[in-house]
């Protein structure tokens, strides 16, 4: 698997992200982070820290900060031996991933509605419209960032900040891992797959918490499915 280090564009991009004003480990982090779920760093993939923060020109604990910080996202794992890899899952954590979703975000949606005045509707219709229009443009990367952020709305309307991180934790590991897959086999319908992201927002604009609660849990069991499948063919 690829190395960051060897990897020149996120290196370019590392150093250009120096200029920003978060702080440097988490813009070290932001840059990593797309690297990741955009499949150019694939499951596996080590990454030397020492090599960043020698290219760089920073110190090394910088560059762990934001390893950990993306650690704590769980898009990387790390190992006394191998230091930090990029999250790699098998079929059956998966489906072990999928155990909770399917439970946490029904009820994160539920939430929701019940605090319903103290979000706008506009922001998820926002990003509803960028990924229909990236469905359409059979774009896959921009079409997980919407999809990921769409969900992620969704977790903070729960008003629910435990809640929101435990489903940051799980699902943004197989977001990532999704779009890796995808990258390789485009085997996803962009197009039906947004729909599915629409009847979710309709649902939420009625206000019935339990249809809600219902239409994105039989959202997730159908994805989980395909998911559940691609992971069966990588362990292959």
């Amino acid at each position: 698997m690829p190395e960051t280090a060897d990897v020149g564009l996120e290196i370019a991009e590392l150093t250009d992200a120096l200029a920003g004003r978060a702080s440097v480990p988490d813009r070290i982090a932001h840059v990593l982070r797309d690297a990741i779920v955009s499949g150019k760093l694939g499951p596996g993939g080590r990454i030397v820290e020492s090599r960043i923060a020698r290219q760089l020109g920073i110190g090394q604990p910088t560059v762990r900060e934001a390893l950990k910080t993306l650690a704590s996202e769980g898009l990387v794992v790390h190992s006394p031996n191998r230091g930090y890899c990029v999250q790699s899952l098998t079929a059956h954590e998966v489906e072990q991933i999928y155990e909770l979703r399917t439970e946490w975000e029904p009820l994160a949606v539920e939430l929701a509605l019940r605090r319903r005045s103290s979000w706008s509707a506009e922001e998820l219709a926002g990003i509803l419209k960028g990924l229909k229009q990236a469905a359409r443009d059979g774009d896959i990367e921009q079409y997980y960032h919407f999809d990921l952020k769409f969900h992620q709305a969704l977790w903070k309307f729960s008003g629910n900040p435990f809640l929101e991180k435990a489903l940051s934790q799980i699902t943004v590991p197989v977001f990532a891992f999704w779009m890796i897959r995808q990258l390789r086999e485009h085997s996803l319908d962009l197009t039906a797959n947004a729909r599915t992201h629409e009847k979710i927002f309709k649902v939420l604009l009625a206000g019935d918490p339990r249809a809600a609660r219902e239409a994105t849990r039989a959202a997730l069991e159908s994805f989980s499915k395909l998911v559940g499948q691609s992971a069966k063919q990588s362990d292959l």
